[in-house]
């Protein structure tokens, strides 16, 4: 979603404000029109849990990092991706380069 955004014109500063926070970026590509549900899935929800806290990065032998099958989030997740790289195609696959 950061790539998205940032395609569409985001500064690398208020892309470095969303940090790593799924639900922010989710909420952010929402508002500026990108086709997706209002409220994330179940799926987009606990990845956001288990990067935020840095548990795939440090995982404590009380709680593992939660990730979901990917056969719960494949067709969802295709269907998000879908317009997103039809747009950036759409506008000549221009990269930004500055990131």
């Amino acid at each position: 979603m950061k790539a998205h955004l940032a395609h569409a014109g985001w500064g690398e500063d208020e892309l470095k404000k969303l940090g790593h926070d799924l639900l922010k970026c989710w909420h952010v590509a929402k508002s500026i029109g990108v086709n997706i549900e209002t409220n994330p899935p179940k799926w987009v929800i606990g990845i956001n849990y288990s990067h935020n806290g840095l548990r795939f990065r440090y995982p404590k032998s009380y709680e593992s990092p939660w990730l979901p099958h990917p056969e719960d989030y494949m067709d969802e997740l295709s269907a998000i991706l879908e317009p997103l790289v039809n747009d950036f195609l759409r506008d000549g696959g221009k990269y930004v380069e500055d990131f």
